[in-house]
């Protein structure tokens, strides 16, 4: 757990960890030079280590000293403003110990308010290796970075967290893992409660979190298909209408091909992401309906081509009616537009603040003004089957304006899941294109480390 000025919360954050049913761990804490005597004020207990940086590094450097001095051999994260239910490294050690292919285990997580209240819950399934990959191409990992378990051994082999990529340095590593086939694994429990901050990400922070996501997701889709452009393949699989204002793909067979290749999947393998990446292509192909911007038929050929081939009878209607569709993209365009405006008017209007105050306070205003920023939402007795990009509440977590390398609260997700901004944290996105530290236990020993 790295720890910058835990405060108060981080008291709480290891007083969890000490709890656990699983108590063969170490609690490595990096100090990242705090200034605020928390950590002088943790309960006294053998399993404690404390690591202290003697100048303020920032979260990613902390987290890759942590990772260095941990001696256990399973490595989980946590940060030092949330908590661990009880039996959270039971079930992780549980699901790592069962199957050696497998290197990183996240589970679901509550998002709670500062006093406890539950938001919502960030759900999703992976239940074998091509889900893994699927979600990684989606971008949309069905877990948070505070609730990881992984090997040490195979993150140490890649060298660790990329500095340069924070603070999207969590999702970077999980795509390397994928490069080297580690499987992951998802515990279909809340198993750790993920407490959301009262303070607004600044424009600039949002921007280099995505720029830094989008260009760790690009040298991803570069390794499976060095030969393909990869931001346009990385807004076709995102079904960004962006896709419409770039070159036109001239094929995507290659793309399956040289992924199937590179990742050595077997033939069921190759043809569930076939028919994964036929989806997505469908899913683009839609979004020149509404885009606010010329759609260009050209650009459609290589996602309609690869849909046909690769989608089975349900893409077949889909192009049948995609003519049809674009016909009526007058309509289309407009209601876009003034869906547009709408969101921006929830998201940034002064004259709206008081229904986002109210929301903050409401669990079913918070499900509404979702619903009319048009973000998936899920009940709970619906929820156990979520795809890799749903979080249940709008439950987008923020940051303070102030960057010292520990940055306060960002979505649980990653940036991938930064759509889910509860008040207009990201920018909208058209054809124009897109524009810390935590505690760690070691398991064996296990290591949970602190705030991303």
């Amino acid at each position: 757990m790295a720890v910058w000025n835990g405060g108060a919360y981080v008291h709480e954050a290891v007083s969890s960890v000490l709890r656990q049913t699983f108590s063969d761990f170490e609690l490595l804490i990096v100090d990242d030079a705090s200034t605020d005597g928390a950590i002088a004020e943790l309960p006294r207990d053998e399993r404690i280590r404390v690591l202290r940086n003697e100048r303020n590094l920032g979260q990613v450097p902390s987290l890759n000293r942590g990772l260095q001095e941990a001696r256990g051999a399973y490595v989980a994260r946590l940060d030092a403003d949330d908590v661990m239910l009880p039996t959270r490294l039971e079930r992780q050690v549980a699901v790592l110990d069962a199957n050696p292919l497998v290197a990183l285990a996240g589970t679901w997580m509550d998002v709670v308010d500062d006093a406890g209240r539950r938001w919502g819950t960030t759900r999703g399934r992976i239940d074998s290796y091509i889900d893994y990959v699927a979600a990684l191409l989606l971008d949309r990992i069905p877990f948070g970075h505070p609730s990881i378990m992984y090997r040490s051994d195979a993150v140490r082999a890649l060298g660790g967290y990329e500095v340069s990529l924070a603070p999207s340095e969590d999702k970077d590593l999980y795509r390397r893992l994928a490069l080297e086939r580690h499987e992951a694994r998802v515990v279909p429990e809340a198993l750790v409660r993920y407490r959301r901050h009262e303070m607004q990400l600044s424009q600039l922070q949002i921007e280099r979190q995505l720029a830094n996501d989008h260009a760790s997701q690009e040298r991803f889709l570069t390794e499976l298909a060095p030969h393909l452009p990869a931001r346009t393949l990385r807004l076709v699989l995102a079904a960004e209408p962006a896709f419409w204002a770039e070159p036109p793909l001239g094929e995507l067979e290659s793309f399956l091909d040289g992924t199937t290749a590179r990742l050595r999947l077997t033939r069921q393998e190759h043809e569930a992401l076939g028919r994964f990446i036929a989806a997505r292509c469908m899913r683009a192909l839609r979004t020149g309906w509404s885009a606010q911007c010329a759609v260009d038929k050209s650009r459609a050929a290589a996602p309609a081509a690869f849909a046909s081939a690769h989608g089975g009878p349900g893409a077949s209607a889909g192009l049948a009616l995609l003519p049809l569709l674009l016909g009526l993209r007058p309509v289309g365009v407009r209601l876009g537009s003034s869906r547009l405006r709408a969101r921006r008017a929830l998201r940034h209007s002064a004259r709206m603040a008081h229904l986002r105050a109210l929301a903050q306070r409401s669990r079913t205003l918070r499900r509404l003004y979702t619903a009319l920023l048009g973000f998936r939402l899920l009940d709970d007795d619906k929820a156990a089957h979520a795809g890799p990009d749903q979080l249940d509440g709008g439950g987008q977590p923020r940051e303070p304006a102030s960057d010292n390398g520990h940055g306060g609260r960002r979505s649980p997700l990653g940036p991938g899941a930064s759509h889910l901004a509860f008040e207009g944290l990201v920018p909208d996105v058209q054809c124009h294109g897109s524009p810390s530290p935590a505690p760690a236990t070691s398991a064996r020993s296990i290591s949970p480390s602190n705030r991303e």
